[in-house]
């Protein structure tokens, strides 16, 4: 009996495969091999074949921890915006690529035990590198309410200040929201409901991450302060359609249709949360907004059912994970014993 798969059976399981994806694993996977084939190809005129030889994945993992690159190479990667920063990549980054990399020789036929991301060489600088203290993992400091409403209160009033100030404050309102969910936000994906509380906006995220192909969009909803600061930027920069978060001219006069980056998302956190003078700044980046809702809606006894429907969590330890407890002389659990 012939037990090979046939050509027609492949092409089923392929297509089965392809459309069973989430469309952020498909953009994911693309951004790192590009990575990787542009670094292959400036460190080693390497052009994109498989298997790759072991040795040239090796060299990728150690420059990348130690961020030990000739210059000419970070500096043509970061030219072509392939490399978003000078410097080495964090550990996550770097077995993020290398499960890219190995899904990768999977798919083009390469057993598991010919895999050369499985080489015992690889596999032990990994291991090392996840027990050096300078590769720990520093999750970013959550901007609870009391931090965020501080940031929020010191942006300037200009209409850069107006756009960073709603994007802010929309990011956290809305569950926390990632950089790439909210810079997703269009006026089409935008409707308007009332309640006893004023009117409020709901909007439909359909690209999120770990969200299946059939799932139905994540509604969030955006009332109060964030919506009073979301119509101040709409009606200062006369948008109607399209992008809600966009990119401006040097001098803020005109307003771009495409919407600004995650690069840009990012220093704009980090800009502010320094303006406003919140301690120790460098600690802050977006992912804070989401780590501090979290923290919030905890602090505030939330319902856990209910705050991971807002922020899109399917598994609750991983929504507990965002939660960061109070430092001694703020932490609420100190006074249990005198609560009534």
């Amino acid at each position: 009996m012939n037990t090979a798969l046939s050509k027609e059976t492949k092409n089923i399981v392929a297509r089965i495969k392809d459309r069973g994806t989430r469309k952020n694993t498909d953009k994911a996977r693309a951004s790192d091999l590009e990575y990787f084939w542009a670094w292959a190809d400036l460190s080693h005129n390497l052009s994109e074949s498989y298997p790759v030889p072991w040795e040239i994945i090796l060299d990728f993992v150690a420059r990348h921890l130690e961020g030990n690159f000739p210059p000419h190479i970070e500096e043509e990667l970061l030219k072509n915006k392939i490399k978003q920063k000078k410097g080495r990549h964090k550990l996550k980054t770097v077995m993020r690529r290398l499960s890219t990399l190995s899904w990768k020789h999977n798919e083009v036929g390469v057993p598991k035990e010919k895999n050369p991301v499985f080489h015992h060489e690889i596999t032990e600088l990994i291991k090392k590198a996840a027990d050096d203290p300078t590769h720990a993992r520093k999750p970013a400091q959550a901007a609870d309410k009391a931090i965020i409403l501080k940031v929020l209160e010191d942006i300037d009033d200009d209409i850069f200040g107006k756009r960073d100030r709603a994007l802010m404050a929309v990011t956290w309102a809305s569950g926390g929201r990632r950089r790439s969910e909210s810079l997703q936000m269009t006026m089409e994906s935008r409707t308007i409901g009332q309640d006893k509380n004023g009117s409020y906006y709901i909007f439909e995220l359909s690209s999120v991450k770990n969200k299946k192909n059939t799932d139905s969009p994540l509604k969030v909803k955006i009332s109060g302060i964030a919506k009073d600061y979301l119509d101040d930027w709409l009606d200062s920069a006369a948008i109607t359609s399209g992008y809600i978060f966009r990119q401006m001219s040097k001098g803020g006069k005109s307003i771009k249709k495409n919407p600004i980056s995650g690069t840009q998302f990012y220093r704009i956190v980090k800009k502010r949360f320094l303006q406003a003078g919140i301690k120790d700044p460098e600690r802050f980046s977006p992912h804070s907004l989401r780590s501090g809702f979290i923290t919030e809606f905890g602090k505030q006894g939330g319902n856990v059912g209910d705050g991971m429907a807002v922020t899109g969590h399917r598994c609750l330890q991983t929504f507990m994970s965002y939660y960061q407890a109070g430092e001694a002389e703020t932490n609420t659990a100190s006074s249990l014993l005198d609560g009534h």
